[in-house]
């Protein structure tokens, strides 16, 4: 959010704004800085999580693209709903009362 601040100054009974254009310049600079960071930091979290979703979906043989496009757009809340998914795609092939032995 860009705010400029703007110092009223009274002179001869007349108010009069007064820009100041250093403090301006200043919080220009540091919201540009603050969304590179938050640019950067994006990129490489979507990269972390796309190679989770990579490791994830090829042990357990689901769709890959799918999964890496969710991961590198949604973070956290993908490998959520890719656990939710294989729970579900699970138990519809297996049938809900009956006991899966894993190795």
């Amino acid at each position: 959010m860009l705010v400029a601040r703007l110092f009223l100054c009274l002179s001869n009974g007349q108010i009069m704004c007064c820009f100041n254009f250093r403090q301006f310049d200043a919080i220009i600079r540091a919201s540009i800085l603050s969304s590179l960071v938050a640019m950067v930091l994006f990129i490489l979290l979507s990269g972390v999580f796309i190679a989770l979703m990579y490791i994830e979906t090829i042990k357990k043989g689901m769709p890959v693209k799918r999964w890496l496009f969710l991961g590198g757009l949604l973070g956290p809340a993908a490998w959520c709903l890719f656990n939710l998914h294989y729970r579900r795609a699970l138990i519809r092939n297996i049938g809900v009362k009956t006991c899966l032995w894993r190795a």
